[in-house]
């Protein structure tokens, strides 16, 4: 409790010097939307009649005997005294004398304070019924149809994005499988391969190619040999299956096809007769 005291003194004391930073008084319209005119009479400067800023009164022999203070803001006095040879501006006798009125002060120290921090709650009012105003606000139909349109046509946007990057990595894939074979030290030979296929099968990519008098399958995820069979004859094509993910089939320059699991070496059937293989 204690520190919260102390915290929005200090809170006041902020707000109180800002203000200070200009030596006239307070217009005393700024206080009236939270206090009553007649409540700020007391705190009201003599000459400009607005609402003391470092307020001094009368201290003069010749009305001290009167029980009504007069109160000033200490600019405005000072002012009025130069231009006025020293005069007294209620009885215009020589040798005004005035003080500090620290009460005045510290009345008009918290009504400052008070005053903005009503101010700052009003303010944020404010905002916060500008935002619920916007969000009652009609749409209508034209623009509901527009959103629709804008969204559709985003969707389309990154359906197509979407596409274009599939086929991307799809062929960074293939191009990976055929910079790790070349560099490969077991396959760095002058002839290419005649045919190439490539495939996923358990989470792991694999390659299968013809080579010279060879058939050669390899994991590349593992970068290691699966497979070597011997066709005794160049190889012009050769695919993985798409029906069982252990057969592959593959054509010789004999018009042959074959049908054989990779992975025992069982040749599991032959077409003959075909043209153009």
């Amino acid at each position: 409790m204690l520190a919260s005291t102390v915290e929005g003194d200090e809170r006041k004391l902020e707000i109180v010097k800002e203000f200070s930073k200009f030596n006239h008084c307070y217009n005393k319209d700024w206080f009236a939307r939270i206090y009553r005119p007649n409540n700020l009479l007391s705190l009201t400067c003599g000459i400009c009649r607005q609402i003391a800023n470092n307020a001094v009164e009368l201290h003069c022999d010749e009305h001290e005997e009167e029980e009504q203070a007069y109160l000033f803001g200490e600019e405005c006095l000072e002012n009025y005294l130069k231009n006025n040879n020293n005069k007294c501006p209620i009885q215009q006798h020589d040798v005004c004398k005035f003080y500090k009125n620290r009460t005045a002060r510290k009345q008009i120290e918290h009504l400052l304070a008070v005053n903005c921090q009503q101010s700052n709650y009003i303010a944020e009012n404010q905002k916060i019924m500008e935002i619920h105003d916007l969000g009652n606000k009609s749409i209508s139909i034209n623009e509901i149809f527009s959103l629709i349109k804008d969204v559709g046509e985003l969707k389309e946007v990154y359906s197509k994005t979407k596409k274009e990057i599939e086929c991307l990595k799809s062929d960074i894939k293939q191009l990976k499988c055929q910079k790790e074979i070349n560099e490969n030290d077991d396959y760095k030979k002058t002839n290419m391969p005649s045919t190439l296929d490539f495939d996923f099968f358990k989470s792991n990519q694999y390659i299968c190619f013809g080579l010279e008098q060879n058939i050669h399958i390899w994991n590349v995820d593992k970068n290691e040999l699966v497979k070597s069979l011997e066709t005794r004859k160049p190889t012009k094509c050769v695919k993985f299956s798409l029906c069982n993910e252990n057969v592959i089939c593959y054509s010789l320059a004999d018009q042959r096809i074959f049908f054989s699991n990779f992975i025992t070496g069982e040749e599991l059937g032959v077409f003959k007769g075909h043209n153009g293989i």
